[in-house]
């Protein structure tokens, strides 16, 4: 049962009155503040440590688990990256080939056209 600061008090004033200021002094300042019930035993401090360390070798596995998630991402993240390298090599290719397409195809039509305009003027003339 924790007792109060108003009986902590009238102890320590009737230790003062029985066995002197600097005993009474001693005494009160070996009990705990707020009762025995407070106050944790070697066997709680030691289930208190066991337990910690339960809890610490469970984050260290769960660490160890997310490193491995995380390095299974990096290697997906890689081979997303070579993917990405092959088609910005196979869009440059394509970009090359439109681009002679296109200047063939221009020069086609203005081969016509000239071939057109010889004809038109060979007929005129």
């Amino acid at each position: 049962m924790a007792i109060t600061e108003q009986e902590r008090l009238e102890m320590h004033l009737g230790l003062r009155k029985v066995l002197g200021d600097d005993v009474a002094n001693t005494v009160m300042a070996h009990l705990p503040p707020s009762g025995w019930g407070d106050v944790a035993r070697k066997h709680d401090v030691l289930t208190a440590v066991d337990m910690i360390g339960m809890r610490v070798d469970a984050i260290d596995r769960r660490i160890e688990m997310l490193d491995k998630r995380m390095d299974l991402i990096e290697k997906k993240m890689d081979h997303i990256e070579k993917r990405l390298d092959q088609v910005d090599k196979r869009m440059d290719h394509i970009e090359r080939r439109l681009g002679i397409i296109t200047t063939v195809g221009l020069t086609f039509g203005l081969a016509l056209l000239a071939l057109q305009v010889q004809i038109m003027l060979s007929l005129a003339g």
